[in-house]
């Protein structure tokens, strides 16, 4: 699955190349990652961040077993926009296992979610306190149907 997600987001992404090696200390296991055009494999550690990013995240998101709440910064960091719909779809998925809390400033990202899905928090200019608000779903879409405007 991760792989699948991976070649989504980087079209040159081929495959996780798994080597294991019993050495003096124990068994150790090695992860790369294989592209296209290059004939050599890619260690994680001359990988981009990038590329790193994506992995970690979809990992994470795949997990069997995830903790009870999932937080998680500017998840659309670093992603092209076209790379946003996979992960939208992965974060739903992945609510049937964790709660996910996402933070984004990201428009591109925002577009992608229902209104039931978003809750908008700013801070008050006179108090300092953060405020906490759903969008209303029929002026959102009242919002869609006459101007076109996204929830972003």
């Amino acid at each position: 699955l991760i792989e699948s997600d991976m070649r989504h987001v980087l079209p040159t992404f081929e495959r996780f190349v798994v080597t294991e090696d019993d050495g003096p200390r124990g068994e150790t296991i090695t992860i790369s990652i294989k592209e296209r055009p290059f004939d050599r494999e890619t260690s994680l550690g001359a990988t981009s961040f990038g590329t790193i990013r994506a992995i970690v995240l979809f990992a994470m998101l795949h997990d069997p077993k995830p903790p009870k709440l999932t937080l998680i910064e500017e998840i659309d960091h670093g992603f092209h926009p076209v790379a946003l719909d996979r992960i939208v779809s992965r974060m739903r998925d992945a609510t049937e296992r964790t709660q996910i809390i996402v933070a984004t400033h990201s428009p591109a990202l925002v577009n992608r979610l229902e209104t039931h899905e978003l809750l908008i928090f700013r801070r008050d200019a006179d108090t300092g306190e953060t405020v906490v608000h759903r969008p209303d779903v029929k002026m959102a879409q009242a919002a869609r149907d006459e101007y076109g405007y996204e929830l972003g």
